[in-house]
Order: C-alpha cells, then structure tokens, then sequence
C-alpha cells in the first residue's frame, strides 16, 4: 500500500508517480494538473519525446510522396500517395524531400557495408563501425533517453514481425559503447515492462499472470483514494480515468492475443515467444505494441522510444493485402532468391505496403493526440519520425530518404502541415555519379531531433552536429523545417 503520506501529498515526488499494489506492481501516471502536481511541474521544462517509426525494404518512389510542394492538402494526399491514409492528419505533418543516408555505404566512404546492412547502424546514429553489430556513436533516441528519463533507464524499443535479415538480432537503437540495444518483440514483456511487473518479485508477477489478475483491480482501492484527492481538480481524475482505461484495454487485448492463438499460453497471459514473430499474428501484435508504447509515451514511462515493423532487409508477407511474397522480395522485385524472375506487379504492392504503414501511423498518432497535456497533447509534444532504411528498395538508393515528421515536438519543428524541398538537386534520387558532394544529410535531422527534445552539451548549449557522419555529414539543423 502506498503510505499515507505519499497519497497525500502529490508534489512529494517529482512528476512521475506511481502507485504500487501486490505484486510489487507499479503503473506509470500521466502528469495530473492540481494544485501540488502543478508546483511538481513547474520545477522542469515540458516533457518533449521522440518516437521513430521504422518501416523495411524501401518505398515505391514513384507512388509516395505528396503531388506537389508546399502546404499539405486533400488534393496533394490523395488516396492512391503512399501517406495518402494520413491526409486526416495533414496539418500535423511535415514532409522533408531530398534527405540522403550518412555515411554511404558500397566504398563510398571506405565503408564496405551496402545500404541495407548500413541501415541498421546509421538510420539513428550518423556513424558506423567495422563491426557490424557496433556503431562509434549512440543513437539519438539513446542520447535523449540519458538526459531525459529518470537515472539508468534506456529508450524503450518495440518491434514487430521476425527479428531475422541481413542484420539478425539488431535494432536501430544503440547505447553510449555502441553496442546493438535488443527489441522487444512480445507485447506482454513491453506491457510487463511497462507497469512494472517485470522489476518485482518474479513469483508474484507470474501468480498474477496466471490468475488473469488485473493491474487495476490489484491497486483498485490506492486508485480510489487517490481520486479522491481534493488537490486533484476534475481534469485531473478525467486524466486518471482515462490513462487506466487505456490500461484496461491493454489487459484486455493482450488476453484476447491468448485465446486466438492455441499456441498461446493462457496462463502467461500473453504469446508464447516463438510464435510471436509469426506473420499470421503480425497485425495483432503490432496493434498491441502500438498501443503499449502510446501509454508509454502519455505516460512519460520514456522520452524516446522505437516501434520496428519488421527488421533490415526483411518483412512479412502482407497475406491481409493479398500478398504472397515476403517484403524484401517485393522490394527487389523478384520471385525468389535463389532464380529470381521478375516478379509481375510488385510496384503496387509496394504502394499497398507503404498505404498500410501509413495507416498504422495514423493510429498511432490518434493514441498519441488522446493524452490531453498542460500545453496540447501528447503528439503536439512529440515528434515522431517515419523512417525507412532506403528510399528506392531495388537498387538500395541512400539518396531521397522517406521521412515524415509529426508532432511538432513542443513548437520546434514548422507546424501547419508542409511537404519541402531540403536539396537543391532537382531530382533527389539521382545516382550516377558516385562522387556528387550531397548537401542534405540525415544527420542534420538527428541534430534536430535530439535539440527539439532539449538534449543539451556539457556546457549547456544545443547540439551542432550529432554522430560522426563521414565526408557527407554537415554541421547543423535543416533550417526550412524549423518554425
């Protein structure tokens, strides 16, 4: 039980609150806006988080992108575009064209790697190493995770699908050394993660898991009481109310992955783990994990967190589109590896592929925009980056990189939705000339990203140039993305 008076004074603790039950059980608060949670806030800057939202093997470039520069309209998202299933969401979007990958891989840089390999170490970083399962700088979600979360505690990083590729095992994340930061790709060990269930008494999480015991019910009566707070004011318990529904709802679709599956184990409450990169369960796992990590981020558990569909040079088959070929083979293509063969219409499934990410990005940003906050909402605090590890999957292009921005991130990034030209080449994907000098590198956006989230120098001075990006990395923020 909670002592007495923690329950009564709110401000006691500084902005993350838990309540604790049996099982040494604890689930994160969102922020509360009463009279001492208010004198808890005003002592640190409002919470800014990063999501990145990975998605494999490329885009269909021809299909993409919005119709035209300039300011994001229903006429320039049409359904057919790529992000067409964002177009609900268009105001809230920026849309840079023209970024390139560094470093570049395929010699360019003395670096060996080809563009998927590389991928897997530059997409977060800027930087790469002779060992593939290392990088000479962290990730930006890690450096934003060591300044903004509570002591020791690392971005949380979800993933869906097989955990297989030309980079088995890895992640996008890496720590402080470098090292490769492992997924999760069971939405039950992201939900014990979560609500604390996996820091306890391992005997005591598994008698709750196996008795189907709710979270909620087991802190029902410190829930209660702290309800009934007077220092909570009526948009504080609507807060409450709705962060344990959302709660409760997790709970309920994890119990629900059980009883589809007879592979699941019931009495563990979740997938069993080998089945849990299985294709046919690929769209309920990542619906699970989507909403696993929107309570992660409305409850500031992390500042920086990543959701991976798929892995490098990987992906399902989208069985659910009518698709009968994995992602990678689409991607290039071909009917098979081993003989190849064209494969007859694979430009429009890549199109159904990146219009079904786009979709599972818009419901990610609907969770996001329900966490109402002192300053807007949960997404206007956060950016989130949707970001694959190649532009054109065929020939493993670097150059014309997909990424969509939204959020805003607090006011940081330009607002009012946007699609624009960050390079002065006019075709962004050209690349015949390997020794071009390139003038939109991605690690200028990770420099953004990492000040937007208020990452800061030891001298307390924003960030100039993230990762150590080789001959084609600039100092400096994209300026035109700026608001």
């Amino acid at each position: 039980m909670i002592p007495l008076r923690m329950r009564r004074s709110l401000g006691g603790v500084a902005r993350r609150k838990f309540l604790r039950g049996a099982g040494a059980i604890a689930v994160g608060l969102p922020f509360l806006e009463g009279a001492s949670a208010r004198q808890a806030q005003a002592a640190t800057s409002p919470a800014r988080r990063f999501i990145c939202f990975f998605q494999p093997c490329g885009i269909d470039v021809n299909t993409f992108w919005p119709t035209a520069y300039g300011p994001l309209t229903d006429a320039t998202m049409p359904d057919d575009r790529g992000i067409g299933p964002l177009r609900a969401w268009k105001s809230r979007l920026l849309i840079p064209r023209g970024i390139h990958s560094v470093p570049r891989g395929h010699s360019r840089e003395g670096i060996a790697h080809n563009e998927h390999s590389l991928a897997s170490q530059c997409r977060l970083t800027a930087s790469t190493h002779p060992n593939a399962t290392k990088c000479s700088h962290p990730s930006v979600d890690s450096v934003i995770a060591a300044q903004k979360n509570p002591p020791g505690r690392p971005p949380l990083v979800l993933a869906v699908g097989r955990n297989t590729g030309a980079f088995p095992g890895g992640t996008l994340s890496y720590d402080e050394s470098g090292n490769n930061r492992p997924r999760i790709s069971n939405p039950k060990i992201s939900y014990e993660k979560l609500v604390g269930l996996s820091t306890g008494d391992p005997s005591a999480s598994d008698k709750i898991l196996k008795r189907r015991m709710s979270v909620l019910d087991a802190v029902k009566s410190d829930f209660d009481e702290l309800k009934s707070d007077k220092a909570l004011s009526a948009a504080d318990r609507r807060m409450l109310d709705m962060h344990f529904s959302g709660i409760k709802e997790l709970e309920t679709g994890i119990a629900a992955t059980c009883r589809l599956s007879k592979e699941l184990t019931a009495d563990l409450g979740g997938v069993v783990p080998a089945r849990v990169y299985d294709d046919a369960l690929f769209q309920q796992v990542g619906k699970l994990q989507t909403a696993i990590l929107a309570l992660a981020i409305g409850c500031d558990y992390t500042r920086a967190a990543l959701l991976m569909w798929g892995n490098i040079a990987n992906g399902p088959v989208h069985s659910w589109l009518g698709h009968t070929h994995e992602h990678h083979l689409i991607s290039h293509r071909v009917v098979s590896y081993s003989g190849g063969g064209v494969l007859n219409g694979a430009t429009k499934m890549l199109n159904q592929i990146d219009r079904w990410h786009a979709a599972r990005l818009a419901d990610l940003l609907a969770l996001l925009d329900a966490y109402q906050e002192a300053d807007g909402t949960a997404l206007d605090n956060t950016v989130v980056a949707w970001v694959n590890e190649l532009s054109e999957g065929k020939m493993h292009h670097y150059r014309d990189m997909p990424v969509v921005l939204a959020g805003g991130c607090g006011g940081y990034f330009k607002s009012g939705g946007h699609y624009i030209k960050v390079t002065k080449f006019d075709d962004p994907l050209a690349n015949s000339d390997k020794a071009r000098v390139e003038d939109a590198p991605h690690n200028k956006l990770l420099t953004m990203i990492a000040n937007a989230c208020g990452v800061r120098q030891p001298n307390g001075s924003p960030l100039e140039n993230f990762g150590k990006a080789g001959k084609t990395g600039l100092p400096g923020e994209f300026t035109e993305l700026k608001k």
